[in-house]
């Protein structure tokens, strides 16, 4: 993990009509889809606020925002980051799924658009508004719509949302299928490296960091770790 200075760019609306602050960057710091960041948004107790990005471009990144925040483009930020493991589609996959528990799902945001620079079929499994989603994008309402299509699987979902979705996927044979699927759960990331246990991820099957294990983890390891404890 990198501290980094960045520059506010401006603020925008995501795909999702969420409002986010664009940051410059250094063109020499990088970072993954499903990566998180701490930053500086001026908080009373002097932490560094995490966030998920919701767009990645050479030297600019734009991180969620409080709709009642007062930045301006040209003030400077502190940012420290990338945090954990990122997306790693197969290079080889040609058929994206993904899908969401959310009602915005900004951290498959930087994936998705990631996959339209590379010529990607995608589709995008979700009933939330998708107002700036690309129209070469296929919306589908169920996951189960596409699970045979797919060569590769992301998945967003709530900590709340997680028990259900793996019961699903474990319903629908995903555990025995030889599909590529990685997840990334909603999580409190707040020292970036492990050491609180504040992002501990809790499930049936065990808990992992999101910090140090994640934020993105292969769905196999939580699949297989569910087979195991029922068998």
């Amino acid at each position: 993990m990198r501290r980094i200075l960045t520059e506010v760019h401006s603020l925008a609306l995501n795909a999702f009509g969420s409002p986010t602050l664009r940051l410059r960057t250094p063109l020499d710091w990088h970072i993954a889809p499903g990566q998180a960041v701490l930053v500086d948004l001026g908080e009373s107790s002097g932490l560094l606020s995490p966030r998920f990005p919701s767009e990645i471009a050479a030297g600019l990144v734009s991180v969620p925002l409080d709709p009642d925040s007062s930045f301006r483009p040209g003030m400077g930020l502190s940012l420290a980051g990338p945090i954990g493991t990122g997306f790693r589609p197969p290079p080889s996959s040609r058929r994206w799924l993904l899908a969401s528990s959310e009602p915005a799902p900004v951290r498959l945001l930087p994936l998705l658009s990631r996959g339209v620079e590379r010529g990607i079929e995608i589709v995008f499994a979700g009933s939330q508004p998708t107002l700036g989603l690309p129209p070469s994008i296929e919306i589908v309402s169920s996951l189960d719509q596409a699970l045979g299509w797919a060569d590769y699987l992301a998945l967003d979902a709530s900590r709340q949302a997680l028990p259900s979705l793996l019961a699903s996927l474990d319903a629908n044979g995903v555990a025995t299928t030889a599909l590529a699927a990685e997840i990334v759960v909603g999580s409190d990331i707040l020292c970036g490296w492990g050491g609180c246990g504040a992002c501990a991820i809790s499930t049936a099957q065990g808990s992992y960091l999101a910090c140090s294990e994640g934020p993105v983890r292969p769905l196999s390891s939580l699949l297989e770790r569910r087979g195991r404890r029922g068998a």
